[in-house]
C-alpha cells in the first residue's frame, strides 16, 4: 500500500493561506483587515487546538483499538487458516493410511498382501512428496515391510518396543484402535519428520482383531509448507509447534518479530493425540504493523499541527483513510477466501443441523452439472443415494453425540467416501471431509464439508481388484494345475536356491536332493544340479539314478533376461516303467523262446508219431522174439519220455492242449498230499489247510497234477534238513483290478516252505526258460512249464521269498470258468479194438507219418485212403462220399489244414465225423468247432478206441432217426 501524501503549507501571491493535501485545497482562509474579524479568525485556532485536542485524543484511542483489534483478528483468522490447512493435509495423509489398511484387510491371500502393499506404498510415496517411508508394522510391533524398496532398508526387522517412547504409543494404538501421531523427530535426512500410526483391525464374529499397523513417516517442513502460502510469511510472523516443540517459523533464530505479542494469536488445536499450536504475528512493516505501530510521537506530530486548522481536517482525513485501509483489508481476506473457494476443484460447502446446504462453491457446476443455486435447494437425501446417505446421517448423529458430550469448543472432522447424483441422473463417487463447527459450548452450529471426485479412484479400485482378483484366480488354477501334477515341479533361482516345489517335489526333495524348500540345491540324485540344466547327452530327459529308484528330469530356463533369472526341474519317477520294460523285453525273449519251441516240438512230434506208431505196432506182434519185444518196450519208454519232455516245452511256450474238466481241487490236492507224504523223505512235515468245503474249476487235473508236483520238489531240493511245506486253498474276490490280477472270484492255491529262501538278485529270474541253480542236474523248465500251465488255465502265479525263512508260491485259478473244450474221452484200457472193414480217409502232409499212421489203421482192420492236405481230401470225399465213414487229419498243413477242412465239410453238408490229429493248441477254435482232438504222437490203443466210438455212435443215429419216424 502507498503511503499518504503529507499535507504542507504554501502561500501565494495575495498573501492567502492554503493548506492542501496533496493536490486537493482543504481551507482557504483569507486576510482580513479588519480587528473583529482579526480576533475571531485569532481565537478560531485556539477553539480549533481544544477541539482537536480532545477530538485527537479519543481518535488516537479509538485508533489505536481499532488497529490493535484489527491485527489481531488477522492473525488469529490466519492462524485457524493454517491450522484448517495443516489438518486437512494431514487427514488427507491419514486417508491414506486408511485406504492402505483397508486393502490389507480386504486382501484374502496373505501371500499377495505384502506385494499389494508394497504397490500401492510406493506409488503413494512417489505420488505424495509429504512422504518419507511407509511402513507395516504387526502386531508385536515389529516392521515388515518397508515402501519404497530400498530407501530405508535397516528398518525392516526393526522391533519399535526398543525405541524409547514407542512401546507407551504403540500399545495406546492396539488399546484405543484409533489413530495416532508421534512426537516430532529428526529424520536420517536432517529433516523434522512425524509418524501417523493408523490401525489395522480385521472384524470376527465377537469383536475387531488388531492385526498391526499402517506407519507413515512425513517431512514436516514440506507439509507446513504446502500449507502457508506465499504471502503469508511477507506480513506475519508463523510460528508451528507440537506438544511445545517448534517445528517451523518464518524468522532465522537470531530474528524476532517487530510487533508486541499482544497483537499476534495463538491456535490451540488437538490431532491424533497431539497439541498443535499455530502462532501468528503480524510484522512491524507491513500495513498492518504500520497501523498498529501508531504511538505518542505521532500524537505529538499531530498536535503541533493542531494549531493549524488544516491540522485538523488533515487528522480527520488520515483517521477516515486508515478506517478505509481496514475495510480494505477486511475486503482482501474476505476476497482472498472467497477467491480459495471458487477457483478450488473441490466443491466447498456448508450445511445447517437440518442438513440444509447454506453454501456452495461455483465448482459444483463442474463436478456434478448442478449450479450452486440449485444444489441449496436441495436437501442432503436428494443429493446422495439412499445407502450413502443413511452413512452420512449415522456420522454425523455419531459426531453430534461426541460434541455434546465434550462441552468444549473444537472443530471435529470425518472423512467418508459416499455415492451422490450427478445432474445427468448418474452416480458419481466423492470422498467428504466433513468439520462440524460448534459454539462455545460445544454445540454443534454447522457442518463445514469439502467434496472431492474420486470417481476414477473408485474405478481404477475396482478395476485393480479386478484384476487381482483374476490374477489371483490365474494363479490359483495355476498352483491347483502344479499340485495336480503327477510329475515333481521344482522352481529355483539363478542362486540355485528352491523358491518353489509342488507335493510331488517336496517328496523328492529329501531323497534325491537332501534339502528342504528355501535352501540350496547341490545336486539331484547323483547327478550335480549344473549338468541338469545343460542339454542332456540324448533325447529330452535327463536320466537320474539314485537309491530309490530311477527318475528322469528335464530343466527349462525362465527367460525374462539375457542370463535365466531361475530354472523349472521337472521330475518323474520312471523306476516301475523300467522294471515293466524289462519284464517285456523277457517276456519277449520267453515269446521268442516259446515261437522257436512251440515249432520244433510240432516238427519233433511228426518225427516222434511215425517212431511211436512203428514201435506200437511191433511191440504188439505175437510172433516177436522176448528179446526184441524188450527192447521195443524200452523204446516205447523213452518215447514216452520224449512225448513228455515235447509236453513240457510247450507248457513252458504256452501252446500245450488243456484237456479241460469241472474240477473240485479239494478232494484232488488231498489225494495229491497223499501221494507226497509217500513220496517225499520222511523229515518234510506236509500240511494241509482249507477254508471252504469245495473249490470247483475248469482245468486240466494232468498239468494241476505237473504244477504240485514241481513245485513240491522244488521245495524238497530246498530243504535238505528237512522242514515243513505247507499247502492251503481258499477262495478270495477282488473287487478291483490290482497289479496282475483282475477282479472277480479266485481260488488261491499256496505252496510255502521253510527252505532257504530264494536270493532277491535272482527271484525276478526264476521263470525263466533254463535258468536254473541246480546245475548241471536241473534243466530250468520246471517253473517255466508251472507259469506256462498257470496262464494258459488264465490264472496268475506270484512268488515271494526271503534267504533263510523259506518260500511261497500263491496261485490264482478262476473259479467256475466254463468249460472252454469238450472233454476227451480217455480210454481206461490199452487193447486196440478192431474195426469192420470201414473206409476211413487219413489226410497228413508228413509222408513218413501218413503212412504209419495208415499201416496203424489197417492193422485195425480199415481200410484206408490217404490225403496229403484238406483240398486232396475234399477231392477224395466228392468221389467216394458214400464210402468215406471217418476222416483222422492233421491240424497244421500246406493249402488247407484239419480246422479249414473241417469247416468245408460242414458247408458242402457233408456230415462224415473227423478226429484231428494236433501238436498245436486249438483253444479257441475248439470253442466252437465241437470236434474230437488228439495229441500227436497218437496212442493206438486211445486212437482206437475215439474211431470205434465215433463209428458206433453214427451207426446208431439213422436206427434212431428211423425208430423216431
Amino acid at each position: 500500500m502507498e503511503k499518504l501524501p503529507r499535507a504542507h503549507i504554501s502561500s501565494n501571491e495575495n498573501q492567502h493561506s492554503w493548506l492542501q493535501y496533496g493536490e486537493k485545497t482543504l481551507f482557504t482562509p483569507a486576510g482580513n483587515p479588519h480587528s473583529r474579524l482579526r480576533r475571531i479568525l485569532w481565537g478560531l485556532p485556539i477553539v480549533a487546538f481544544a477541539l482537536l485536542l480532545v477530538g485527537n485524543l479519543s481518535l488516537w484511542k479509538y485508533s489505536e483499538q481499532l488497529a490493535q483489534h484489527l491485527a489481531i483478528n488477522q492473525s488469529r483468522s490466519l492462524a485457524e487458516e493454517i491450522a484448517l490447512r495443516v489438518e486437512n493435509l494431514l487427514n488427507e495423509r491419514l486417508n491414506d493410511l486408511a485406504l492402505l489398511a483397508t486393502l490389507w484387510i480386504e486382501e484374502p491371500d496373505t501371500e499377495v498382501r505384502p506385494v499389494r502393499f508394497m504397490a500401492d506404498a510406493t506409488w503413494l510415496t512417489e505420488r505424495e512428496p509429504s512422504y518419507h517411508v511407509i511402513n507395516y508394522v504387526n502386531a508385536e510391533s515389529i516392521i515388515l515391510y518397508s515402501a519404497p524398496e530400498g530407501k530405508r532398508p535397516e528398518l525392516v526387522g526393526l522391533d519399535l518396543k526398543t525405541l524409547p517412547g514407542r512401546e507407551a504409543l504403540h500399545r495406546q494404538v492396539r488399546e484405543t484402535s484409533q489413530p495416532l501421531a508421534s512426537k516430532p523427530m529428526t529424520l536420517t535426512t536432517d529433516r523434522p519428520g512425524l509418524v501417523l500410526w493408523y490401525p489395522i483391525l480385521e472384524h470376527s464374529e465377537s469383536k475387531p482383531a488388531f492385526a498391526g499397523m499402517i506407519a507413515g513417516t512425513l517431512h514436516i517442513d514440506t507439509l507446513v509448507e504446502r500449507a502457508i502460502t506465499a504471502s503469508d510469511p511477507e506480513m506475519f510472523y508463523i510460528e508451528i509447534a507440537i506438544d511445545g516443540m517448534v517445528i517451523y517459523h518464518t524468522n532465522s533464530s537470531s530474528s524476532a518479530p517487530k510487533v508486541s505479542r499482544d497483537l499476534g494469536a495463538i491456535h490451540t488445536m488437538n490431532l491424533l493425540g497431539r497439541t498443535w499450536q499455530v502462532t501468528v504475528y503480524p510484522r512491524s512493516q507491513s500495513p498492518l504493523g504500520r497501523i498498529a505501530g501508531t504511538n505518542l510521537l505521532r500524537f505529538g506530530a499531530n498536535l503541533v499541527l493542531a494549531f493549524l486548522v488544516s491540522g485538523l481536517l488533515a487528522l480527520a482525513l488520515d483517521a477516515v483513510d486508515r478506517l478505509r485501509v481496514k475495510q480494505q483489508q477486511l475486503q482482501q481476506s474476505e476476497s482472498r477466501y472467497r477467491l480459495l473457494a471458487e477457483n478450488v476443484r473441490d466443491v466447498i460447502w456448508t450445511v445447517d443441523m437440518n442438513l440444509r446446504f447454506t453454501y456452495v462453491s461455483p465448482s459444483e457446476a463442474a463436478m456434478t452439472g448442478f449450479s450452486p443455486d440449485e444444489t441449496r435447494q436441495l436437501s442432503l437425501d436428494q443429493v446422495l443415494s439412499p445407502s450413502s446417505y443413511a452413512i452420512a446421517v449415522q456420522a454425523f448423529q455419531e459426531e453430534i453425540t461426541t460434541a455434546k458430550a465434550i462441552q468444549q469448543p473444537q472443530r471435529q472432522s470425518r472423512t467418508l467416501q459416499l455415492e451422490r447424483w450427478r445432474k445427468d441422473g448418474s452416480l458419481m463417487w466423492i470422498e467428504v471431509i466433513a468439520t462440524f463447527v460448534c459454539d462455545e459450548y460445544g454445540q454443534p452450529l454447522e457442518i463445514v464439508g469439502v467434496s472431492r471426485d474420486i470417481t476414477e479412484r473408485k474405478q481404477a479400485e475396482a478395476e485393480r481388484a479386478r484384476l487381482l482378483e483374476t490374477i489371483r484366480a490365474q494363479a490359483q488354477r495355476v498352483q491347483q494345475i502344479i499340485e495336480t501334477v503327477p510329475e515333481g515341479v521344482l522352481l529355483i533361482d539363478a542362486d540355485n536356491v528352491v523358491v518353489l516345489a509342488n507335493p510331488v517335489a517336496r517328496r523328492y526333495l529329501d531323497t534325491l536332493g537332501g534339502v528342504a524348500p528355501g535352501d540350496a540345491l547341490t545336486h539331484w540324485g547323483e547327478c550335480a544340479i549344473e549338468e541338469l540344466l545343460t542339454s542332456p547327452p540324448q533325447g529330452l530327459w535327463h536320466e537320474v539314478e539314485a537309491t530309490c529308484g530311477v527318475f528322469q528330469v528335464v530343466a527349462r530356463p525362465l527367460e525374462n533376461a539375457a542370463e535365466p533369472e531361475g530354472w523349472v526341474l521337472v521330475t518323474r519317477d520312471i523306476t516301475k516303467q523300467r522294471e515293466i520294460e524289462k519284464i517285456h523285453q523277457r517276456q519277449e525273449q520267453l515269446a521268442a523262446v516259446g515261437q522257436l519251441a512251440a515249432g520244433i516240438a510240432h516238427d519233433f512230434n511228426n518225427i516222434m508219431a511215425a517212431v511211436v506208431l512203428y514201435a506200437q505196432m511191433t511191440a504188439r506182434d505175437p510172433q516177436l522174439p522176448a528179446h526184441v519185444r524188450e527192447r521195443m518196450h524200452v523204446i516205447n519208454e523213452q518215447v514216452g519220455h520224449a512225448a513228455n519232455l515235447i509236453q513240457q516245452i510247450l507248457d513252458f511256450s504256452r501252446h500245450s492242449m488243456l484237456e479241460r474238466q469241472s474240477l473240485d481241487l479239494l478232494p484232488f490236492v488231498k489225494e495229491h498230499v497223499k501221494l507226497l507224504q509217500r513220496t517225499l523223505p520222511e523229515h518234510i512235515e506236509i500240511r494241509f489247510e482249507s477254508t471252504h468245503n469245495s473249490y470247483i474249476v475248469n482245468v486240466d487235473p494232468t498239468r494241476i497234477q505237473q504244477v504240485l508236483t514241481n513245485l513240491a520238489i522244488n521245495a524238497r531240493d530246498a530243504m535238505p534238513q528237512g522242514g515243513t511245506l505247507t499247502i492251503r486253498l481258499e477262495q478270495v474276490t477282488f473287487a478291483t483290478t490290482t497289479e496282475t490280477i483282475p477282479p472277480g472270484a479266485w481260488v488261491r492255491m499256496t505252496i510255502a516252505d521253510t527252505g532257504a529262501g530264494i536270493p532277491a538278485d535272482i527271484l525276478s529270474r526264476i521263470f525263466e526258460p533254463f535258468f536254473t541253480t541246480k546245475a548241471p542236474l536241473g534243466t530250468g523248465l520246471g517253473l517255466s512249464q508251472v507259469r506256462g500251465i498257470v496262464e494258459a488255465h488264465g490264472g496268475h502265479i506270484d512268488v515271494t521269498s526271503a534267504v533263510g525263512q523259506g518260500t511261497t508260491f500263491s496261485i490264482y485259478w478262476p473259479l467256475r470258468i466254463p468249460e472252454m473244450a469238450s472233454e476227451t474221452q480217455t480210454p481206461t484200457t490199452r487193447i486196440v479194438e478192431q474195426g469192420r472193414g470201414e473206409t476211413l480217409l487219413l489226410v497228413e502232409d508228413d509222408a513218413v507219418v501218413r503212412k504209419a499212421v495208415a499201416e496203424s489203421l489197417a492193422a485195425m482192420n480199415y481200410r484206408v485212403l490217404e490225403a496229403a492236405n484238406g483240398q486232396e481230401a475234399l477231392a477224395i470225399l466228392q468221389s467216394h462220399r458214400d464210402a468215406i465213414a471217418l476222416v483222422v487229419s492233421d491240424v497244421v498243413m500246406p493249402k488247407m489244414g484239419g480246422v479249414a477242412l473241417h469247416h468245408a465239410l460242414r458247408q458242402q453238408g457233408i456230415d462224415v465225423p473227423v478226429i484231428l490229429l494236433t501238436g498245436h493248441p486249438l483253444n479257441a477254435e475248439l470253442e466252437t468247432l465241437n470236434v474230437e482232438w488228439m495229441l500227436k504222437p497218437p496212442d493206438l490203443a486211445a486212437l482206437s478206441a475215439n474211431i470205434a466210438r465215433m463209428l458206433r455212435t453214427r451207426r446208431s443215429q439213422p436206427e434212431a432217426q428211423c425208430s423216431s419216424d
